[in-house]
């Protein structure tokens, strides 16, 4: 082999490596965005069952509160829950201008 053919091989065998070791780089970058994403999606399944059992308790108690607004309702479908004439607060928390004071 000439010393000429050598050169040429060994700066092919030299720009292989390189290559490969950018691309080793690259795998392991990957890798950890990888994982970084594989923590945020734990992340979200996570946040997303709470929300679903808090949406679940909060069904639940909305439930309750019908349950127990309708036991209040008399025997004719009448409210034993006193109810006030017009609004006594207003928007802005005040007594009406027609409030007895």
């Amino acid at each position: 082999m000439s010393l000429e053919v050598f050169e040429k091989l060994e700066a092919k065998v030299q720009q292989a490596i390189d290559t490969i070791t950018l691309l080793q780089m690259e795998i392991e970058e990957l890798k950890e965005k990888n994982s970084t994403l594989e923590q945020d999606v734990q992340a979200a399944q996570n946040n997303r069952e709470e929300l679903e059992r808090e949406n679940n308790q909060l069904k639940e108690q909305q439930n309750g509160w019908a349950g127990s607004s309708a036991g209040a309702a008399g025997p004719h479908g009448r409210s034993l829950i006193p109810t006030l004439p017009g609004p006594f607060f207003t928007v802005w928390g005040s007594f009406p201008p027609d409030f007895p004071r």
